[in-house]
């Protein structure tokens, strides 16, 4: 299939001139189908080209001699933050151009030009000309770029560029707020016998003179006849929708980050999650080749990165950072309810030239990695990491999993959204390490196993954000039983990293993992710290496998957001992940099955046709926020008590799954022995705060007199009662036949009671007192 930018498809639509169409993605300005003559085209030449143009057929053509440039222009100007794009129909002679607005009218002497040639060679060569206030082929005035970087040729040998054509599309982006244009060219590639498709871009180019002025748009020929077609100017937005008011939900749809908007996989948050005020969300972003990211703001973006590996013949590094094209990476939505969302992501481990280690030897196997996101109403993630190697060669390398990463926008460098200290490295049971990653720090661990770790970048104006990990061998269901490494070595704040994300530049053949941010309006990361796995790699030992044979290694990771400066309650989030404390059932409710760290629930199975699950847990330090799956609930109505205390339906979050399964995300931090009580019924605790409220049902006398109790209803038509105990147990229950009612409480042991009324869809609860 052909994979196009979410914009594009978009468009396919409804060719129309200047039909307005509102949404995230942007507002169609200007489209032109090229059906017939239309005197909104005006002819241009540059340099005295002559030539010819003419629209017909859906086609826009146009001819000029041999070194010449010729085309046309729309005769109405384009302002703000926009894009422009083109498809045509050959790999040679093609310009699209925006041409500054002076006077109301395209200006020779001020324009930029991305044009297509085809060298002598038989190669494409995409590269900008521009003049600037008169001056040829500037290029770059800030002086910081080399010319070299504004011109790509597509032999198949440059470095991180493996196309020999481009895929007859043109586009130019100028972005308001950096005041730079962005220069793309459409690519692509057959990939498992599918074909995606997807933008390179040359450097980006300063915009000169009036910065809030006018462009035109041109289309020329500058060698022989070339055919455009599907014309479209788009505006965009410059920022991402509110989601403050969203609540806990996942949707696919655009999204926008510093000016830039792409395909995405969104996750908001609700009133359990502290930061749902501050629009925090978490991202999957087709502009971070769906690398996941914690959406801070409109400036900054935080990621805790990806499996990565090195070597095998190849340059470059493997991981999905270097797949352009989207063609290796999948993410899917598997379970969305109102206590999670479950996200899987897919990916292979290539190269920019979509090599791989070992490349062409051995069988068909590429590094690959399959990751699982548990994300709770609470903000609260976990991240299940499963690397599966290629072991079809003598390939060993060690792997990274994790590196955290900031990543800055809106015309600022990543070390001004650096905190000081901007890590915190904690080894759960000492005292946290604070480092300034500004360069002095060495930091490494080797291969001394350090248990429960904790890992907190402190970002500008934002959560602190914390990643949990775990070697400790008393949870060998978190990492690989090897070995995790830290290192805080060459992760400096004062890294202005280019080439990920947002931007689509080639690497640099000389620093084959790299390229840089000349300038600050260009959006840029640099890293905190990474967590790798660097033990024994010759995968005869400490391994997983498949049914199939295929042996692979699965590490946990626990994430979220925390208040500002506090380590004591990251010590405590993670340890309630980790050692969350042994359960002792407090009746014969429900069995307890398991804890899950994959999952962070405690997993019981109801016993009774009432479902319910009492128990006690001691953690080892508090429980925060815990989360219970309970089978066999049913459909019934669910109360909570902790410690004796009812919880309000705020302080706690339900979904009942189409089997009966109970999910409940309890918000709290509890220490010590913790007394739980989840029922279907209520107890006394849960209705204390209700029964003296007023109630348009009267019981007297209570206590019953001489083993009765009157009860008169409101209103008139079906209703019925329910008598139980304190603790769920149904001991009497009927239904009334009339408006008054006296009601037998003879066979009733002395006591306190609930008896439920239900009447016209509604129920009351109240207290029953038995002498």
């Amino acid at each position: 299939m052909f994979r196009m930018p979410f914009q594009s498809l978009l468009f396919l639509v409804g060719m129309v001139l200047s039909y307005p169409m509102q949404a995230q993605l942007g507002t169609s300005l200007f489209q032109d189908p090229f059906d017939g003559p239309s005197d909104l085209w005006q002819p241009i030449s540059i340099e005295n080209g002559a030539g010819s143009f003419a629209s017909s057929n859906g086609t826009m053509n146009i001819t000029t001699e041999a070194g010449m440039a010729y085309g046309t222009f729309y005769n109405q100007p384009f302002a703000g933050h926009f894009e422009v794009e083109v498809s045509f129909d050959t790999d040679h002679g093609v310009a699209l151009a925006l041409l500054k607005d002076i006077n109301g009218q395209p200006s020779l002497e001020d324009y930029a030009m991305l044009t297509v040639m085809t060298n002598e060679q038989g190669h494409p060569e995409i590269q900008l000309t521009d003049r600037q206030a008169g001056t040829k082929d500037v290029l770059d005035n800030t002086l910081r770029v080399d010319k070299d970087k504004f011109m790509h040729r597509l032999d198949g040998q440059t470095y991180s560029i493996p196309f020999t054509e481009t895929a007859k599309k043109l586009r130019i982006f100028r972005h308001s707020e950096q005041q730079f244009l962005h220069l793309y060219y459409a690519v692509e590639k057959e990939i498992n016998g599918e074909v995606f498709q997807d933008w390179i871009e040359l450097s980006p180019s300063k915009e000169w003179g009036i910065p809030d002025g006018q462009y035109f748009v041109g289309l020329f020929s500058v060698d022989g006849s070339v055919a455009f077609d599907n014309l479209k100017v788009t505006a965009m937005p410059l920022a991402d929708q509110d989601d403050t008011q969203t609540g806990f939900a996942i949707t696919q749809r655009p999204y926008t980050w510093s000016g830039f908007t792409e395909q995405a996989t969104v996750i908001t948050f609700g009133e359990a999650f502290p930061f749902a005020s501050e629009d925090r969300k978490f991202v999957f972003w087709n502009l971070t080749n769906n690398i996941p990211v914690w959406h801070l703001d409109n400036g900054a973006l935080f990621s805790h990165g990806f499996a990565e590996t090195w070597g095998g013949g190849v340059a470059g590094c493997n991981e999905p950072m270097s797949d352009r094209l989207l063609g290796h990476t999948n993410v899917e939505i598997i379970e969305d309810n109102a206590v999670r969302k479950v996200v899987r992501w897919t990916y292979d481990l290539i190269n920019p030239d979509y090599q791989y280690p070992d490349f062409d030897q051995g069988g068909e196997q590429l590094p690959g990695a399959t990751e699982y996101y548990y994300i709770y109403a609470d903000g609260s993630i976990i991240r299940k990491v499963i690397y599966t190697p290629k072991l079809d060669t003598d390939f060993r390398n060690w792997f990274e999993f994790a590196e955290l990463i900031v990543i800055a926008g809106e015309n600022q460098r990543p070390r001004q959204l650096y905190e000081t200290p901007s890590l915190s490295f904690h080894e759960l049971g000492n005292t946290p390490v604070l480092h300034s990653n500004n360069g002095q720090t060495t930091y490494e661990n080797g291969s001394v196993r350090l248990g429960a770790t904790a890992l907190t970048a402190h970002v500008r104006d934002a959560p602190d954000l914390f990643y949990a990990f775990s070697d400790d061998i008393s949870t060998p269901e978190t990492f690989t039983n090897l070995p995790i490494s830290y290192e805080v070595t060459w992760h400096n704040r004062n890294h202005n990293f280019g080439h990920w994300p947002v931007n689509k530049e080639p690497y640099l053949a000389d620093d084959a993992c790299k390229n840089w941010s000349e300038w600050p309006q260009h959006v840029s990361h640099a890293s905190f710290a990474g967590v790798s796995v660097r033990g024994d790699q010759s995968w005869e030992n400490v391994f997983l496998e498949r049914e199939d044979g295929r042996k692979f290694r699965e590490v946990l990771q626990f994430m979220g957001m925390n208040a500002r400066g506090s380590s004591t309650s990251v010590e405590d989030k993670t340890n309630s992940w980790l050692f969350p404390g042994e359960v002792v059932m407090s009746n014969d409710s429900a069995v307890y099955l398991d804890y899950s760290h994959q999952d962070r629930f405690f997993q019981f199975e109801t016993t009774k046709d009432l479902p319910a699950a009492y128990f006690e847990v001691t953690p080892r330090s508090k429980l925060v926020n815990p989360i219970l799956r309970i089978t066999n609930w049913g459909y019934h109505e669910i109360f909570v008590n902790m410690n004796g205390q009812p919880l309000e339906a705020d302080d706690y979050v339900t979904t009942i799954d189409e089997n009966g399964t109970l999910l409940l995300l309890i918000t709290g931090t509890y220490q010590g022995t913790v007394a739980v009580q989840v029922s279907s019924r209520p107890t006394l605790a849960n209705v204390i705060l209700s029964i003296n409220q007023p109630r348009d049902i009267m019981m007297y006398p209570n206590p019953p007199h001489e083993g009765f109790i009157n009860i008169e209803l409101a209103s008139t038509g079906p209703a019925s009662y329910t008598i139980f105990t304190s603790s769920g147990k149904t001991v009497k229950s009927g239904r009334f036949n009339s408006s008054r009612y006296q009601l037998s409480t003879k066979n009733l042991a002395s006591g306190e009671y609930l008896i439920r009324i239900d009447q016209g869809g509604e129920a009351t609860t109240h207290r029953l007192l038995i002498r």
